[in-house]
C-alpha cells in the first residue's frame, strides 16, 4: 500500500535533513507528502511551493495559520500562490 503524508512540516529543515526525511519516507512508503505552508507568517507559504517544485513527490499547501491572523493584513499575501498547479489547498 502507497501512503500519503498529508500534513507535514518541511519549510524550517535544512538540505541535508529533508533529504534524509524524504528518504525515511520513501523507506516507509510514504510516496507522496502535502507540506504545510501556513506558519510563520506567509514566508512559509513561498517555501512550501518552492518545495513542491522542487521534489515531485511534495505538494503545497497555503495560508494562516491561527497563530499569525492577528498580523496578517491581506489575501493578497497568500493569493499570489493559490493558482500553483502545486497548491492543493488554502487555509
Amino acid at each position: 500500500m502507497e501512503l500519503i503524508d498529508t500534513h507535514c512540516h518541511l519549510t524550517g529543515k535544512t538540505r541535508d535533513y529533508l533529504e534524509q526525511v524524504i528518504e525515511n519516507a520513501e523507506n516507509a512508503n510514504v510516496k507522496r507528502m502535502v507540506c504545510i505552508g501556513a506558519s510563520g507568517g506567509v514566508e512559509s507559504a513561498g517555501l512550501a511551493v518552492e518545495l513542491s517544485e522542487n521534489y515531485s513527490n511534495i505538494w503545497a499547501t497555503i495560508g494562516i495559520h491561527p497563530h499569525d491572523a492577528g498580523d496578517w493584513t491581506s489575501v493578497k499575501e497568500i493569493e499570489q500562490f493559490a493558482d500553483h498547479p502545486r497548491v492543493v489547498a488554502i487555509g
